[in-house]
């Protein structure tokens, strides 16, 4: 780069990092105003993706579905064979069929496998750990949608075990009804010939369906958060057209099939199937972080900035959300929701959450019986003084002990003395019950 000219590269990092989020939404057209706001998520999702580590996580993900797949698939066909059906099975072969030998084969041992897995006779305790490892499985997952979203505060065990059983049991069940019912209007459509390409079309789709759907209830259910409907809808939809293009690139192209068959011989199916896993979840994080970026594209900036935010900062926010608390807690009004109250008064969610998870580890607030994400206080607002919560957060963090300052000279203990004793002067008295 000479003459101190920005060459095409640096213009478009200039505009990526910067130039499109200083851009006023509010100036623009319509179709503008949706361009720029499309612009934003995809950069904020590739952003994300990168950030968060998602092939990492694919990873993780990875070895920790290889560790849970035949108690995975021994649980799903004990609840599926309990309503009297093998639809689960059936589905799983005819997946299968569509792909390389080796992956047919691979998938065949495996439900043999998990077919043969009799909860009878592993006993109390060997099913148990059986439902352990799934469940593991599935906290794994939740885990990383948690890192995606910024959560830091995850579900507590029984809760975990609840959603997750609820899901191992709802999912066959929706999945039998979903087929079935497709199956039913295939055969009644396909009788009226006017229909026929319309129903043909319909089929070819179903797939993207069905995969949207599922991926929006992960995107939905698993993070310890609120996601709207519509942001989960957007990668959900996306997530799934990508999973099944992958599928159909897999199994047409046969990637990686020779390569590995030259090398690893009959024992190519694993770095096939791992190869395929790897990707797989690649594309559903990928549609997480659409998800989320479709949900807090408009605030980012902010939230870039509220990475930064000041102890003073900090107290205005965590003021503004006892405050409120307080006002449920006199009134008997409806708990408090993070999500809600960052979007009500356009503050970043981030830093609502991280106040909010402050505060309910110091024991001030904690979550609901009926929703844990809904927070309420735990103490009497006449209680609570204003510097507690200054205390609270100026403290956070690592102690000056932890950081190698033990032995401060006078003069300095001396200061920081003084300016304690002079915050709890003046806010010592005031109480939450009075702002």
């Amino acid at each position: 780069m000479s003459g101190g000219k920005k060459n095409w590269r640096d213009r478009l990092n200039e505009w990526r990092q910067i130039d499109i989020w200083e851009i006023e939404s509010a100036a623009l057209s319509g179709t503008r105003r949706r361009v720029l706001k499309a612009a934003r998520v995809l950069v904020l999702a590739f952003k994300g993706f990168r950030s968060d580590q998602c092939p990492l996580q694919a990873s993780a993900l990875t070895f920790s579905t290889v560790m849970a797949l035949v108690p995975l698939l021994a649980v799903l066909f004990t609840i599926s064979n309990a309503f009297g059906g093998t639809l689960a099975t059936e589905k799983l072969i005819e997946f299968s069929a569509q792909m390389p030998e080796q992956f047919q084969r691979f998938i065949e041992k495996v439900i043999e496998l998990a077919r043969e897995t009799s909860f009878a006779a592993l006993g109390a305790v060997g099913a148990l750990a059986l439902l352990l490892v799934v469940i593991k499985m599935i906290n794994r997952i939740e885990e990383t949608f948690n890192v995606i979203w910024g959560v830091v505060t995850p579900r507590n065990f029984l809760r975990k075990c609840q959603n997750y059983i609820t899901v191992l049991v709802v999912a066959p069940l929706l999945m039998a009804v979903a087929v079935t019912c497709v199956s039913l209007i295939q055969v009644y459509l396909e009788k009226i010939a006017v229909l026929g390409p319309l129903v043909s079309i319909g089929l070819r789709l179903m797939p993207i369906a069905i995969t949207t759907l599922a991926f929006i209830s992960l995107y939905v259910f698993l993070p310890n958060t609120s996601v709207p409907l519509r942001s989960a809808a957007l990668g959900g939809l996306v997530g799934a057209i990508l999973w099944v293009l992958w599928q159909i690139v897999f199994i047409k192209f046969q990637v990686g099939v020779a390569r590995y068959n030259a090398i690893y011989g009959t024992f190519a199916l694993i770095p096939i199937f791992l190869f395929w896993l790897q990707i797989s979840w690649m594309i559903l994080l990928f549609g997480a972080e659409l998800s989320f970026s479709s949900q807090h594209a408009g605030s980012y900036h902010r939230e870039r900035i509220a990475a930064r935010a000041s102890v003073f900062t900090q107290l205005a926010v965590a003021l503004m959300v006892m405050r409120e608390l307080r006002d449920d807690f006199e009134n008997r009004g409806i708990p408090l929701d993070s999500a809600g109250f960052a979007r009500d008064h356009h503050l970043p969610a981030r830093l609502v959450r991280k106040i909010v998870d402050t505060l309910r580890s110091a024991g001030y607030i904690t979550g609901t019986a009926d929703n844990p994400k809904a927070y309420t206080l735990l103490r009497d607002p006449r209680n609570i003084a204003v510097d507690e919560l200054y205390q609270l957060l100026l403290n956070e963090g690592a102690s000056m002990e932890q950081c190698g300052l033990g032995g401060l000279p006078e003069s300095v203990d001396r200061a920081l003395d003084a300016a304690r004793e002079g915050f709890r002067q003046k806010l010592g008295e005031m109480k939450l019950s009075e702002l």
